[in-house]
Parts: structure tokens; sequence; C-alpha cells
């Protein structure tokens, strides 16, 4: 689970901040999106609680910058992948379940396999090599994390 703002704030820095004790494996990120600092904090919904990601976040967000966090934002990360083609239809990216479950990350994911969905199209023998190693890659991460 994904809990985030937009801080009116201009930077051009990407910062990822974990603090093991406090949030175990929980982390908070910083990046540059349009005129504004996205800033929140990435969860495993099952492992830590909602309420204290949100205190988590606002406290951090209020000690580093003059802005008070009210219009919060969150979103689910799909993670469970179940395929991409299903007849005449086609996932990609997140739609697929394609994040990674351990750090939330799938942008690499959604331009690897729509890249591979569109070579699918157009040709329908077209096995999808980098969207099985993809695959093959959130299994091992999940395993490496012990992550069901």
């Amino acid at each position: 689970m994904g809990i985030y703002y937009d801080i009116p704030v201009e930077s051009d820095s990407f910062l990822m901040y974990l603090d093991f004790p406090l949030m175990s494996t929980a982390y908070i990120w910083e990046f540059p999106f349009e005129n504004n600092l996205n800033t929140g904090i990435y969860y495993e919904k099952n492992l830590f609680d909602t309420k204290k990601a949100k205190s988590i976040i606002r406290e951090y967000i209020q000690k580093r910058y003059s802005y008070s966090p009210e219009n919060i934002k969150g979103f689910p990360i799909p993670y469970y992948f179940a395929g991409a083609e299903f007849g005449n239809i086609f996932l990609a990216g997140d739609a697929a379940g394609l994040c990674f479950r351990d750090n939330g990350e799938g942008i690499s994911t959604a331009l690897i396999s729509g890249a591979e969905i569109g070579r699918k199209i157009l040709d329908e023998n077209y096995s999808m090599p980098e969207l099985n190693k993809i695959c093959r890659l959130k299994k091992r991460r999940e395993i490496m994390y012990l992550i069901d």
C-alpha cells in the first residue's frame, strides 16, 4: 500500500528513507513530480498498520517542510500476477499485477510488458520472453524476501 502527499516544493532529487526500528519493512520516498514533491510511505498492508503509516508520513513531512498534510492520497500496489493475456484482452504493468511486492516498483515492468504485448499483438506466435523474465524475477524476489 502506498500513502502519499503532493507537497508544493520543487526539487530534482529522489530520496528513499528507511528506519527499521520505527517502520520495519516500510519506507518513505520523495521524488519530484510536475511542480510538486511526491512524498509517501510504502508498506505491506498485512504487516504494517495503516494508522501508524499515516502518522509516520505526516510527522516526516511536518519535520522537513512548512506544510501541513491534509489531502492524503493512497493506492494499493497490485503485485499478484495472474497473467497478461486473456484471449484478445491483454494486461500490462499495474493492471497485470507486475509491481514488485518488496518495494512497489512497477515502472520498468510496465514499460517492458507494454512492449512485449505490442509485439504479441503484431505476431500472435511471439512468446514474450522479456515478460517471462520479469515473472521469474518477481518469483525469485518474493522467495528471497520470504514473502508469500
